[in-house]
């Protein structure tokens, strides 16, 4: 982890480093680092969760065609925050990873910060694709009053599922910029490389942004948004802001697909025996023909059962192939910024 900056701690003359009161160094920079956090099979499964969430997200928007009003508007369920870069929420399945919630491991840091009684306001995922381009500068919430400076009402605390630097897109901060009337004072910015399952908490009013991802791979990126109990964001998170994302059933993986092919195979397969069922040259043969060149009708039934379970068989073949050729579109597609 890295965090250089050259302004001087009146407390110990050095900087780049976590006091032994947190506290002090939160209030005083709007940021406090911890190189700790998840483990690593904690953040593996938190990953693969994540990727296929938002797999399905893109899946529906596709499927629907709504990648304009994805770009222009967004949905309460994925939005974009500037190019090549989404934000959705993970409360559907953070709910059973304890170590994002009851048990997570900035939890005695955040109430601190804020309180024994803070609430849990947010939480979601800042995935930056590759080529996703620099974010402007800015912060998550403005100053409750413009008279005095006070004490924090709301931290982010990010924990990214990858090793994040500047080159995949790091978050670049301007420590002390969440304090009153230091918007616009000239701070030398800090880009913060942290590595995957650690974590660092930061003021809601601390000015940030997230740079450009140059490589090959996407980065996630949690966000976990605490409060004050007084305090809601009624703009960010605002219910009535965004729509709700149409539902899309999820595509049968292969394995699904096989199981339902053989399904349908053993329904269309004729019983054994059902052909020496027909008892040629009966009396009342001629009196069972059709008009179908004079075939029995016994006989015919079961050849058009045969003809219908082959074209069954060749529709889902062909199902099957559009819907391979279509996850395989979406994850080129997922390869670059929409």
């Amino acid at each position: 982890m890295q965090y250089h900056h050259r302004r001087v701690c009146g407390i110990c003359d050095g900087f780049g480093h976590m006091h032994a009161d947190p506290v002090t160094q939160f209030n005083r920079e709007g940021l406090l680092l911890e190189q700790s956090g998840l483990t690593a099979a904690q953040v593996e499964q938190t990953h693969d969760t994540l990727t296929a969430f938002f797999q399905h997200l893109m899946y529906t928007v596709r499927t629907l065609g709504l990648e304009d009003e994805l770009r222009d508007r967004g949905f309460h369920e994925i939005k974009t925050r500037h190019e090549g870069r989404y934000d959705f929420p993970i409360s559907s399945f953070a709910a059973d990873m304890p170590w994002l919630t009851t048990q997570a491991p900035w939890l005695p840091a955040v109430r601190s910060i804020l309180g024994a009684d803070c609430r849990l306001m947010a939480s979601g995922c800042m995935l930056s694709l590759p080529g996703s381009k620099h974010q402007p500068e800015h912060s998550d919430g403005d100053h409750l009053s413009m008279k005095k400076h006070l004490p924090c009402y709301a931290l982010n605390v990010f924990v990214p599922l990858c090793d994040v630097n500047v080159r995949n897109g790091c978050t670049e901060f301007a420590p002390a910029t969440h304090v009153l009337h230091n918007w616009a004072t000239p701070m030398e910015r800090v880009n913060v490389s942290i590595s995957a399952g650690h974590y660092l908490l930061f003021d809601y009013r601390l000015r940030h942004r997230g740079l450009g991802n140059m490589s090959d791979e996407a980065r996630p990126l949690l966000y976990i948004t605490y409060s004050i109990p007084s305090f809601a964001d009624n703009w960010n998170f605002s219910s009535k802001r965004y729509k709700k994302l149409p539902s899309v059933p999820k595509p049968l993986s292969r394995e699904e697909r096989v199981a339902a092919k053989k399904k349908r195979e053993q329904e269309t397969r004729l019983p054994q025996g059902a052909l020496s069922s027909v008892t040629v040259g009966a009396p009342d043969e001629k009196a069972a023909c059709d008009d179908l060149g004079g075939q029995p009708q016994q006989q015919q039934q079961p050849r058009q059962e045969e003809e219908d379970g082959e074209q069954q068989q060749q529709q889902l073949v062909t199902s099957s192939k559009k819907t391979k050729n279509a996850l395989k579109k979406l994850q080129i597609e997922m390869a670059a910024p929409s």
